[in-house]
């Protein structure tokens, strides 16, 4: 059995980017979980401010 700690991440670093060979993901912590963003949901974060 591995358990992984992975501690919360502080507000002035949000949303967390994740850039590999020129594209990026944001991956967005929801309560337990961590989810990839959708494309969609990217450009409704961007437009929205």
């Amino acid at each position: 059995m591995v358990l992984l700690s992975i501690p919360a991440q502080p507000e002035h670093t949000k949303p967390f980017v994740v850039t590999k060979d020129g594209s990026s993901v944001i991956y967005e912590r929801r309560g337990d979980r961590t989810t990839r963003l959708s494309t969609a949901e990217v450009r409704a974060v961007l437009a929205a401010g």
